[in-house]
């Protein structure tokens, strides 16, 4: 392909953005061991089991646990359930197979909390965003070979 056939398009169809999702997935399977990502969610219910007051959601893979969110409804906050969550969620975890647990949070607040839970900071990036700094941290259960 010449350079004076090529094209720049900002603001992808569906189609082609959906096209370099499964490109770029195709290629990490291709090349990483273990890398099926299968969801992974759990949640805390009060009463009757209808109200839920607590969760997490995320994902494994390549034998590891990637967190997105951790939630307490306000009311049950201060309760020892988010902490709960994490312990609930790092048995799930090692139960099928995964051997550390990430996270990445843009909370000061937030990485203090999953320190105190044994979670270690790897990187933090100072104002990533204006007033913000972007933590990555890791708790390791079980060596990598």
């Amino acid at each position: 392909m010449s350079a004076e056939n090529r094209r720049w398009q900002l603001g992808l169809s569906a189609e082609d953005a959906e096209r370099v999702a499964e490109g770029e997935y195709a290629y990490r399977q291709a090349h990483a061991m273990g890398g099926q990502p299968q969801a992974f969610s759990l949640g805390l219910y009060e009463g009757d089991g209808e109200a839920l007051v607590a969760g997490l959601t995320g994902h494994t893979e390549l034998r590891r646990l990637f967190i997105d969110q951790v939630w307490v409804e306000d009311e049950w906050r201060g309760r020892g359930l988010g902490t709960a969550v994490m312990r609930r969620a790092e048995a799930e975890a090692l139960r099928l197979g995964c051997l550390d647990a990430l996270v990445e949070t843009l909370s000061d607040r937030t990485a203090e909390w999953f320190e105190s839970l044994g979670f270690t900071c790897v990187t933090h990036v100072h104002d990533y965003l204006p007033g913000f700094t972007r933590h990555i941290l890791i708790k390791v259960w079980k060596p990598r070979d």
